[in-house]
């Protein structure tokens, strides 16, 4: 109720903080796990996309199905998660019986980025963020797609190669989303440098990783 009717984001932070520890002081993390900072109502979980995998909210059920028969398991989730297949694989997985020779979608071929765009509604908002100003922005999807394709076009355009390690080194921020996505795109490899990191980290970290380009 507290969370539902009283608190809102109008109201200092510290005070949220203060009565979340004052409801939940006698919560045993070590039985219960992490004391939850929202609860969801029945109607906002219904909305959920886990709500079709999680009939009645049996966790349980679905975690043994995931243990005990993984190729269902995993074939749903791939289909709700609209995962796309330049190659599909041959399997789910082989070799189960033996964890360490066990191989997930073997003969599989696919570029992650692409699966973020494939049979998605271009009008959606595909990101939130909040600006230095604190104004709440959006950017929809057909936008992101452009942005992101034309860092994959220019990479490739400059001689970039697939598997050329570009390092990052950029605060979090929408430019540097849509240049992660398409670094993957052009099917590069990512070298992401924390912008907390010393000038000497980010030396080290770029040699180590023989980058061919760096982003900052």
């Amino acid at each position: 109720w507290l969370s539902k009717k009283l608190l809102s984001q109008k109201i200092p932070f510290p005070l949220h903080q203060l009565l979340h520890e004052k409801v939940y002081a006698g919560w045993n993390e070590n039985e219960k796990g992490p004391r939850p900072v929202w609860v969801p109502s029945e109607e906002e979980k219904s909305r959920t996309n886990i709500s079709a995998l999680i009939p009645g909210d049996d966790f349980s059920a679905v975690h043994k199905l995931s243990v005990r028969q993984p190729e269902a398991y995993w074939t749903k989730i791939l289909s709700a998660l609209r995962i796309q297949f330049e190659r599909p694989p041959q399997k789910i997985l082989s070799d189960k019986s033996d964890a360490a020779k066990a191989k997930w979608l073997p003969g599989g071929r696919m570029n992650i980025v692409q699966s973020c765009f494939a049979k998605r509604r271009s009008g959606d908002i595909a990101m939130v963020w909040q600006n230095k100003n604190g104004v709440i922005q959006r950017m929809k999807r057909a936008e992101m797609l452009a942005r992101v394709r034309s860092v994959s076009v220019s990479l490739r355009a400059m001689g970039f190669k697939p598997e050329d390690p570009i390092a990052v080194y950029m605060p979090m921020s929408a430019d540097a989303v849509c240049l992660y996505l398409g670094i993957v795109w052009a099917g590069c490899v990512v070298v992401a440098l924390d912008v907390s990191m010393s000038k000497e980290a980010v030396a080290k970290r770029v040699k180590l990783s023989k980058a061919k380009g760096v982003f900052a």
